[in-house]
């Protein structure tokens, strides 16, 4: 075995008859060891600063949905209160910004904001985001007037009437494959429910609790003559999502889902759940 110290500059050469020469390559030695037990010690310090270093804040965003997520909400409603508790315990601060869902969805792919709160899984949403473990479960309902009796098995039997939804939001794998059907795409809830008490659209396709707050907020005087059909559309997860240009979008679902399991485990989740009236998910 070589024994010989290795060293990524070569040594001078020293005069062992003990001249001049041979001390000023001595200083020199001991000169560039000293130089780099100082660069050794630099390094240490950066990389422990670095781990002291605080994580940077989220930006959260979701189009508005209540009585899940609102402007107008305590805290900005249960969904952005249950988001912002899992990921505080995985050592993050976050703020929400609440939008117009072709805005906040455009915003999370190009990751001007970090986290979108709410998505549903689609095809071709899930080449775009990571999806987390799902947190709630919505109820997709057929939302109509009182006097409309439908009678269906199928979304083929529904193809006479005129649709309405909220522009690229998912209602069901089934609903978004059906080209036969009539849809009004429109940007909001609220435009969607406007539709269907003018006549311009006999049926939205939407989220039944937030539909029915819509209605009663911005419609009082309307809320007797609407109701929703009995047979869902779908029930679908929710889960947040993280665009896969995000350079840390991976480490963020795990820190969420981290977080969720925590919630779940000392029962904040199933708190939550009770207080607000979510659709809760088993744990996965």
């Amino acid at each position: 075995m070589d024994n010989n110290l290795y060293l990524p500059w070569p040594l001078p050469r020293l005069n062992t008859g003990g001249g001049n020469r041979s001390v000023q390559a001595l200083k020199i030695l001991l000169g560039l060891f000293a130089l780099f037990g100082l660069l050794l010690e630099n390094t240490a310090a950066t990389v422990a600063a670095d781990k002291s270093q605080p994580k940077p804040v989220l930006s959260l965003t979701s189009l508005e949905a209540p009585p899940f997520i609102s402007n107008d909400l305590n805290g900005k409603g249960p969904i952005a209160i249950l988001v912002q508790e899992a990921f505080r315990r995985s050592g993050y601060q976050s703020k929400v910004t609440i939008g117009i869902w072709a805005r906040t969805i455009s915003g999370a792919e190009s990751v001007f904001f970090d986290v979108l709160i709410i998505g549903i899984k689609a095809p071709e949403r899930e080449e775009i985001f990571h999806y987390s473990a799902p947190y709630m479960k919505l109820e997709m309902a057929l939302f109509k007037k009182k006097s409309l009796i439908l009678d269906w098995k199928s979304l083929k039997d529904l193809a006479p009437y005129h649709f309405t939804a909220v522009r690229g939001a998912t209602v069901s794998k089934e609903f978004q494959a059906a080209k036969y059907l009539s849809v009004l795409w429109v940007k909001d809830a609220k435009s969607m429910v406007q539709l269907v008490i003018k006549g311009r659209a006999n049926l939205a396709a939407s989220p039944k609790r937030s539909t029915q707050n819509i209605l009663e907020k911005y419609f009082p005087a309307e809320v007797h003559n609407f109701d929703f059909d009995i047979t869902p559309l779908s029930t679908p997860t929710v889960h947040i999502l993280v665009s896969k240009k995000h350079p840390n979008a991976k480490n963020l679902i795990d820190a969420f889902n981290s977080g969720l399991k925590s919630m779940r485990q000392d029962g904040t989740y199933q708190t939550m759940v009770e207080r607000y009236g979510l659709f809760a998910v088993s744990g996965e």
